[in-house]
């Protein structure tokens, strides 16, 4: 399996699952010196709409086509770009209080957007 390299040891063993669901809330963890870092929102946003669009024209490829296998084959190619962006993606060190700090006011923005929806 595919490790990514810890920013603070510089050593290959940051999962990749891990990095895939990292952010500043919740942070992946360094096997080798238990350092945290996540991946900048706009790049796993980015990955996630390339990787739909791909998605969504490999769809209209293939019924444009009539063809099942011209959509296969552009659906393979929306993994080929997911697997390898995930593989290419920069971590960014961020400390555990920073990380608790980004919790913190991810649920107080959560509550709030809550209490307006229900305001209205």
């Amino acid at each position: 399996m595919h490790q990514h390299t810890c920013p603070h040891c510089q050593k290959a063993a940051v999962p990749n699952l891990a990095v895939r669901w990292s952010s500043r809330e919740t942070p992946a963890r360094c096997g080798a010196c238990e350092g945290l870092c996540h991946v900048v929102a706009s790049s796993s946003s980015g990955i996630v709409v390339f990787t739909l669009v791909l998605l969504a024209a490999a769809g209209a490829a293939g019924l444009a086509m009539q063809s099942v296998w011209v959509g296969c084959a552009a659906a393979l190619l929306a993994l080929a770009y997911n697997l390898w962006a995930w593989r290419r993606v920069d971590l960014w060190p961020i400390s555990k209080d920073a990380a608790d700090t980004a919790n913190k006011v991810s649920w107080i923005v959560g509550l709030l957007g809550l209490l307006t929806f229900w305001g209205q």
